[in-house]
């Protein structure tokens, strides 16, 4: 709530019909902390986009209308066309590390992506 309070004050507010001075007298903290972890897993929320550092919240609609306009554009197209653009970074873009890199260092890099791992 610290962290992104006008991310969970929106959803509280459009999800659940709540308003976050409400936790804690009409609703209880463990009714508020078991909602928060279903925004948290909803992509269309805006706690769980800023939490995966996203530019806006999608819906799962969405997220298959742009997978279909890319293979439509694939499809279609002479050259290679450019993806439809997501709110998430393209992790074929992302180099985490090489073959001469250990382990450790790779899952040491993971970890600042907050990435949980667990092996």
């Amino acid at each position: 709530m610290e962290r992104h309070p006008a991310e969970l004050a929106a959803d509280m507010r459009s999800f659940y019909g709540v308003s976050i001075d409400q936790i804690g007298h009409t609703v209880s903290y463990t009714e508020a902390v078991l909602l928060t972890r279903v925004l948290l897993r909803s992509p269309d929320s805006w706690l769980q986009s800023q939490v995966a550092d996203w530019s806006h919240p999608v819906t799962r609609e969405w997220t298959v209308l742009s997978h279909i306009y890319d293979l439509l554009a694939q499809v279609n197209s002479k050259n290679k066309p450019k993806p439809y653009p997501t709110p998430w970074r393209d992790g074929n873009k992302t180099k985490l590390g090489s073959k001469h890199q250990s382990n450790d260092e790779v899952l040491a890099k993971l970890k600042i992506m907050n990435v949980n791992l667990e092996v």
